[in-house]
């Protein structure tokens, strides 16, 4: 009877175990997604309190998908990584919003903008004081994301062009580190992921070229896409994901769940 028992009580928890794994989703990858799948999530659970979605970010390069996973990405998907996913099965791929780089000084810089030559000259080292671009005779502090972040690849790729990035930079992991270390440097400038830019930093207007006017990382210039860092950020489940996920990306993608991403200045794809 004593055995009997002990391999009920062994039961009962594996059987609970297994319950909780299969209302459990989790988020990993980019830092930047992880901000919209916050929101999402919490949405989500206030409609189906029995499932539990876990939110962490591990970065665009951190690729990893399982059953149970939704993956973020703020870039393209790399050809090694397209073969890479081919190990875990057929892989669904889903734009599902519009996010932008934002570009941010100290409160108390005079600079209110800047055109993507003069970004590109700044951050490839060619321009190192703010006079050159109309500001002060102040050398720039120039801070990025590192760590080869989607953030980083995308800025580097639409900015920078056919340049290499200035060896004389802050490079920090995340988003908030940039805004952190922008909001305490007088001279510094730097890029992040709209939704973690607050008051304590000047955001820039950007124009596409000295001849077009300047404009803000706003929900509206998303829509219309006239900010120049205007990007699409993906979600990827496994083609043969718990019901669950499934569910979860169908939410993020209907009406209901575009609305979330509007409401926190995302540009919906709808």
């Amino acid at each position: 009877m004593r055995r009997i028992s002990i391999i009920t009580v062994i039961l009962i928890i594996l059987t609970a175990v297994g319950c909780h794994n299969e209302n459990e989703i989790i988020y990993t990858g980019s830092n930047s997604v992880k901000k919209p799948m916050e929101a999402l999530a919490k949405a989500y659970m206030q409609k189906n309190p029995q499932i539990k979605i876990k939110v962490m970010g591990s970065g665009s390069d951190s690729f990893h998908i399982s059953n149970e996973v939704i993956y973020g990405q703020s870039r393209e998907i790399k050809p090694e990584e397209e073969k890479w996913a081919k190990k875990y099965g057929p892989v669904q791929r889903e734009k599902f919003c519009y996010g932008a780089i934002a570009i941010f000084v100290h409160p108390e810089n005079p600079i209110n903008g800047l055109d993507m030559e003069q970004l590109r000259k700044i951050y490839s080292g060619q321009v190192k004081n703010w006079k050159e671009v109309g500001g002060e005779d102040n050398p720039i502090a120039v801070v990025a994301r590192g760590g080869r972040s989607g953030s980083e690849e995308f800025f580097e790729k639409e900015v920078l062009k056919e340049d290499k990035i200035t060896n004389r930079r802050y490079s920090l992991g995340l988003n908030n580190e940039v805004v952190e270390i922008v909001s305490k440097h007088k001279f510094a400038i730097g890029y992040a992921e709209v939704a973690y830019v607050d008051n304590t930093v000047k955001t820039l207007t950007l124009a596409e070229n000295p001849n077009t006017p300047g404009v803000l990382p706003e929900l509206k210039n998303l829509k219309d896409q006239t900010y120049p860092l205007t990007r699409p950020l993906y979600l990827l489940i496994k083609e043969d994901a718990k019901a669950n996920v499934k569910d979860f990306l169908n939410f993020i993608l209907s009406p209901e769940g575009q609305t979330v991403l509007e409401d926190i200045q995302y540009a919906p794809i709808t």
